[in-house]
């Protein structure tokens, strides 16, 4: 007796679908849709590294792990903060500080999710 991979069901014999949770399995209950495996929505640590750190003044990491307000407040401090010349400087290094958190794994997604 075969069992889903994904569900633990039991398999009919021979069964290219488990009838429990529809995902497709092969002749001894390996799962075929790797790519499901992965839930949705889950973060890029690339993409938040590569974000933080070509555009991370702009605060565009923060926007992309679902920090929409740590997003705009960095948007606002490097636009505004053109007038006062320091702005752009504190928002470079708040995105540089996040760069490396974001390296080492010490940031998940607004969600609570790690980084993948």
């Amino acid at each position: 007796m075969n069992y889903c991979p994904n569900c633990g069901g039991k398999l009919d014999e021979g069964a290219d679908v488990c009838l429990n949770c529809g995902k497709m399995v092969n002749k001894k209950g390996v799962n075929l849709n790797l790519q499901t495996d992965i839930p949705e929505g889950r973060k890029s640590k690339v993409v938040a590294a590569l974000l933080a750190f070509f555009l991370g003044s702009l605060g565009i990491h923060n926007f992309y792990l679902g920090y929409t307000s740590k997003g705009v407040a960095q948007l606002l401090l490097t636009l505004v903060g053109w007038i006062i010349v320091i702005g752009p400087l504190i928002a470079g290094v708040w995105a540089l500080v996040e760069f490396v958190q974001i390296l080492t794994g010490s940031i998940d997604d607004a969600n609570g999710n790690k980084l993948l």
